[in-house]
């Protein structure tokens, strides 16, 4: 049997790479899904925390410089509760709008129809102050023609509420400055009665730059809405999908408002911070990973790989001899491939021995029976040439045929004990077919003739047609005409 050589088609090593690369893809696939789910929640919720501080922050740089005010409207409703002089009460609220430099611009005192002078019905006290810093009186609502101040929602919203209330009005746009402005009323008492009311204008201009200029600042997007959800201001506030909006109610006044992140929103920061966070742990991980695949492969895979070549190294016998020390399977293997080798080589030689005992024993076997059947054929031949009988010389004759078959055959023997000694020689020698036919008929007609068979060979090959042989160790002929 003929033991065919086995080839490595694959590389374990390269499997090993190939492996890798799916686990690395893999584990990067699942690590960043993981890594998405885990981290995205808290660091949207930190971030959507963050917006809503922002926002609380400006509700409140929104609010001080309004709330700021109410104590000029407490310090002009005390002056109408205490200076009952018009005169020196006209000096001081002037004095209170020279000296005030906040976003109350405008403002006085409103009493009661006809509280001051039984004849004149209405007696306002109202001041502005201008640009330049002036500031001036402004009688238009002393108009005995109007209908009266008292009529207006920023008088009768304080009309005879505790003198602590304030009540804010509606923005509304100032029909001079075309500015945008609210009102803060309270009401003042003389003695308990209700006396009239204190008012303060405040004007938007300056705190809508304010948050402008904020939401710039932070790349915000803002919309204030008044108590009635009325845009007082607004700065580049878009809104899209899946966009997360700070809403917050704040001041006494009852606005909102509404805060976007302008530049980049929530989730964009937030796949942005998880990218971060991937970024940072991945390389960390494919170190490890690296390394571990080093570990392995000087460990696990490079012995077997050199156990493998020792193995196509030594085909034809020897051990294999590799400096590995760990007491584990590939030790093992090791080991037990070289006691197998041991073993396979003693046994080899058992075999090689046992063969070449055979070979002697056929080679003697042979020696020993040609000498007698040299004499059994000369003897033969010496019979065929003395008078004999037809019947005789015929059973002589077979005699003669299986004899010289006989030699044949113990030649063929010795022809298989030369194969295996690699001494075999061919023999190319001209024959004809008839002196084959003749050997097959004289030795198997006797042996059906005993049996009481017939035996005959038909052959239409004409007797002068010889063939060229090459007669080997296996006695098989190779015929060519």
């Amino acid at each position: 049997m003929v033991l065919q050589k086995s080839v490595i088609k694959e590389s374990l090593k390269k499997k090993s790479i190939i492996a890798l690369a799916v686990y690395l893809a893999v584990f990067i696939a699942i690590f960043g899904s993981i890594t998405y789910w885990v981290v995205e929640s808290p660091v949207r919720a930190k971030l959507e925390q963050n917006l809503d501080i922002r926002s609380e922050f400006l509700a409140a740089e929104i609010s001080e410089p309004l709330h700021s005010s109410l104590g000029v409207l407490k310090s002009i409703a005390a002056m109408g509760e205490t200076i009952s002089d018009r005169q020196s009460l006209d000096r001081a609220l002037r004095q209170v709008f020279k000296l005030n430099d906040g976003i109350a611009v405008s403002g006085g005192i409103w009493p009661e129809p006809y509280s001051i002078d039984p004849n004149v019905k209405l007696s306002s006290l109202f001041y502005n102050r201008t640009s330049t810093g002036e500031v001036d009186k402004i009688d238009l609502w002393n108009n005995p023609q109007t209908a009266g101040y008292h009529i207006e929602p920023w008088y009768t919203s304080v009309k005879d509420k505790p003198s602590n209330t304030i009540s804010w009005s509606e923005v509304y746009v100032d029909p001079y400055t075309h500015v945008q402005m609210i009102t803060a009323s309270a009401p003042y008492y003389f003695d308990g009665i209700f006396a009239g009311v204190a008012t303060v204008d405040l004007s938007l201009e300056n705190l809508i730059g304010f948050v402008k200029s904020k939401a710039r600042e932070h790349d915000l997007g803002v919309i204030v809405r008044d108590a009635n959800q009325q845009v007082i201001t607004e700065h580049n506030f878009r809104v899209e999908r899946d966009i997360y909006i700070s809403q917050l109610s704040f001041g006494e006044f009852n606005w909102s408002l509404e805060v976007v992140n302008a530049r980049r929103l929530v989730a964009d920061e937030v796949a942005d911070i998880v990218k971060s966070v991937e970024l940072g742990i991945v390389p960390v991980m494919l170190l490890c990973l690296m390394f571990g695949y080093y570990l392995i492969n000087q460990y696990l895979i490079k012995p077997i790989a050199i156990i493998a070549k020792e193995v196509d190294e030594s085909r034809h016998g020897g051990s294999i001899d590799i400096n590995y020390r760990s007491p584990d399977e590939i030790r093992y293997l090791i080991d037990s491939f070289n006691q197998k080798t041991i073993y396979l080589d003693q046994e080899r030689m058992k075999a090689q021995a046992s063969t070449k005992a055979k070979t002697a024993f056929l080679a003697t076997l042979s020696h020993e029976i040609r000498t007698p059947m040299n004499g059994v054929l000369g003897t033969a031949q010496i019979l065929l040439k003395t008078d004999l009988s037809v019947e005789q010389r015929k059973h002589l004759k077979t005699l003669y045929d299986s004899g010289d078959h006989m030699m044949s055959l113990l030649n063929e023997i010795l022809d298989y004990s030369k194969i295996e000694q690699g001494h075999i020689e061919l023999d190319s020698h001209p024959f004809p077919l008839n002196s084959i036919i003749g050997s097959m008929h004289s030795v198997y007609h006797t042996l059906c003739n005993e049996k009481g068979l017939k035996f005959s060979v038909y052959s239409d090959i004409e007797d002068e047609r010889w063939y060229q042989a090459t007669k080997h160790a296996c006695a098989r002929y190779c015929l060519t005409c």
